[in-house]
This record gives C-alpha cells, structure tokens and sequence, in this order.
C-alpha cells in the first residue's frame, strides 16, 4: 500500500501541471498572452506542464530570469529591484523574461529592444508593445 501512495505522490507532483503565478505578475503575463495570440492566433508558445512566476531574492545586476525544464518554466524577478522600479521598469523586466520563457527568444544586442541583455535605459512601454508584437509575427511565420 505504501508503494501505490509513493507512485500516486510522484504522479501528481510530474504529471499535474502546476500554474503558481504571484499575484502581483498575473495581470503582466495575462496581457502578455494576449499580445502574442492577438497577433497571431496560431502562435505556439509555451504554455504546457509547471509555470512557475514569482519573486526571489536575486542580488547582483541581475533583475530576472528564466529557467526553463523538462517539465515547464520559471521566471523569477528580484525582489528588491520590483520594490524601487518605476511601472515602466517592471514591465519591461517582466516583459523581457516572458518573451524568454513562453516564446524562447534570446537576447538582443540592440539597446533599444527591450530583449537587451542589460538594463541600459528606460524604453517606452509603447516601443515595448510593438516589439512583442514584432516577436509574435516572426513565431507566426514559423
């Protein structure tokens, strides 16, 4: 009996998707989905198995990550730069790292896109939206 609780335990924790999203980031990735399937209503983006979206104690000149895994994605933004950032920094941290994560782009080495790998100035939530959208159009053709 023990066995079959052990094996139940190990499916529910691999084969149930867990969606944990901080409250605080919901309504970011929520806007983001919209963005990429208003776009392109086929995209194929990550959406399958454990997300996993919230805060961690980072430190250093890193303000977020994504990690992605066998079995789904996290992204974790640092706590402490979220607490001082300005609404337009945190949407673009956020942004930035959801683009990672759900549509797997890489970073871009053009200090205006919002894909730049470091936080060198302060681009416009605007220049950010039409960038999402730029991203969501290239996956549409793929």
């Amino acid at each position: 009996m023990l066995f079959y609780s052990f094996l139940l335990s190990l499916i529910l924790i691999f084969a149930a998707p867990v969606q944990v999203t901080h409250n605080d980031l919901q309504p970011y990735y929520t806007e983001f989905v919209n963005i990429i399937t208003n776009e392109c209503p086929s995209i194929k983006y990550t959406n399958k198995g454990k997300r996993n979206i919230g805060f961690a104690n980072i430190g250093g000149k890193t303000l977020g990550y994504c990690m992605m895994t066998g079995f789904g994605y996290t992204i974790m933004i640092d706590s402490t730069y979220w607490s001082r950032a300005n609404d337009t920094d945190k949407y673009e941290v956020i942004m930035h790292e959801l683009t990672h994560c759900l549509l797997r782009e890489p970073h871009n080495y053009d200090p205006d896109n919002y894909m730049f790998p470091s936080k060198e100035k302060c681009i416009p939530k605007e220049v950010i939206l039409e960038q999402i959208k730029e991203y969501a159009r290239k996956h549409c053709e793929e």
